[in-house]
């Protein structure tokens, strides 16, 4: 079973005077700290939803192997629309999602192994008798939600019987799941506890001839342009001109020796473009590697490092 992440980070809350997702606390931003707790917990795909600051906002987060999916009308997107523009991208990639707001800093990776462990559709945490972030839905609900079109967004889709009846809340000691950037930067006390990160291995995969040419980058990439169905699409997605998004295409072709895309320009329905057999075999092998590499790297920093003299601060 897999499991992934949809992070919204599309606007600002309508009660929020700053953009949370890009908050500093002890150097290290709101976003980052959410990915982080993810990752140690061995989510992956994660998909983060971007609009305002969506500049800035890839750029904090380059290097952890996310996918961003840009809403260029992010400003009369509701956080139902965002969750949805997630759902629909990883209902394919995923047996199970996480879904969650770029606020929530101090969430612990724990509490997400716990959620995992229920079998109900439907999971929600609660600490102290209130119920907070993420939510934990299985496959078996993502058609359920995509096509809801009552009130009140996720909530009110949650709250349809049908779903209700197969949802489990658990008991957490983990403070993280309510308090968000705003109320955490407030409580310092509660803060302090948590907020030193602790050491993780990151073990990323590249492909190399006299530089590096393929990269978690470029496969997000190459994933992107097969969901959407669109190089133009996928580009728009990853923030950069169309151009580039050909160039690199190129650039890769001519160090593997063969075509990574069907490409079909013009026509009444428009152009598209779609993996070539031996591009969809590439890109399998390319994140199957790449996650065992992830996996290997956490069991050799575990293997080395946790029986030094000199124990590490916070090892994870």
């Amino acid at each position: 079973m897999k499991t992934g992440a949809i992070i919204l980070a599309a606007k600002r809350g309508k009660q929020d005077s700053t953009f949370l997702p890009l908050l500093e606390l002890d150097h290290v931003s709101v976003i980052r700290r959410v990915i982080l707790a993810l990752k140690r917990a061995g989510i992956s795909p994660i998909t983060v939803i971007t609009g305002e600051e969506a500049d800035q906002v890839e750029k904090e987060i380059s290097g952890l192997q996310t996918i961003c999916l840009y809403s260029p009308r992010y400003e009369t997107l509701s956080m139902f629309d965002q969750i949805c523009t997630g759902l629909n991208y990883m209902e394919d990639l995923c047996d199970s999602v996480f879904i969650l707001p770029a606020k929530y800093p101090i969430l612990l990776s724990q509490t997400l192994e716990t959620m995992l462990s229920e079998d109900a559709p439907c999971v929600r945490p609660v600490f102290e008798g209130h119920r907070g972030h993420p939510i934990l839905l299985r496959e078996e609900l993502f058609s359920e939600i995509l096509t809801y079109t009552g009130e009140n967004g996720l909530r009110g889709a949650l709250r349809q019987p049908s779903i209700a009846a197969r949802t489990a809340e658990v008991s957490v000691s983990d403070s993280g799941i309510i308090l968000s950037a705003d109320t955490v930067d407030s409580d310092t006390e509660r803060f302090n506890k948590n907020e030193t990160l602790p050491i993780y291995a990151v073990g990323e995969f590249q492909l190399c001839r006299e530089i590096p040419f393929f990269t978690s980058e470029t496969a997000r990439f190459l994933m992107l342009i097969e969901h959407t169905g669109s190089m133009q699409t996928a580009c728009r997605h990853m923030q950069i001109s169309y151009s580039k998004g050909w160039k690199t295409i190129k650039s890769v072709e001519s160090h593997l020796g063969f075509s990574l895309l069907h490409t079909k320009i013009g026509g009444g329905g428009g152009g598209s473009s779609s993996l070539t057999k031996e591009g969809t075999v590439f890109l399998q092998n390319y994140l199957r590697a790449e996650e065992q590499l992830s996996a290997y790297a956490s069991e050799l920093f575990q293997e080395i490092f946790t029986g030094q003299k000199t124990p590490l601060k916070n090892l994870d």
